[in-house]
């Protein structure tokens, strides 16, 4: 649930220049999936529900969800290895053309 939004707050501003007013959001974690698709958690998560919840209204933009099972999910595992390689972050052309895209 934190990936999630470390990831959401690393672009906000990428989201406002752009005027971002939907985003779907696709992770291996079906308890985070489920979660955000019903904006409520367990106690034990409830607080991160509660930040993600926070930063959509305050960019203003509607979200949907998916679970993709871990195997299936090459865009994720692969962005998730760039750490790996010394790159921790997706650079912002290639952000930017990702969410034209």
């Amino acid at each position: 649930m934190e990936a999630i939004f470390l990831g959401l707050f690393r672009y906000v501003q990428i989201f406002k220049e752009l005027q971002i007013k939907a985003i779907f959001i696709i992770s291996d974690n079906s308890a985070a999936v489920q979660d955000l698709a019903k904006q409520r958690a367990g106690q034990k998560l409830a607080a991160e529900v509660k930040k993600i919840i926070k930063l959509y209204q305050q960019l203003k933009i509607q979200t949907q969800t998916q679970y993709i099972p871990g195997i299936s999910n090459k865009i994720t595992d692969a962005l998730s290895r760039l750490s790996t390689f010394g790159e921790n972050s997706v650079k912002k052309v290639i952000f930017i053309a990702l969410c034209q895209a």
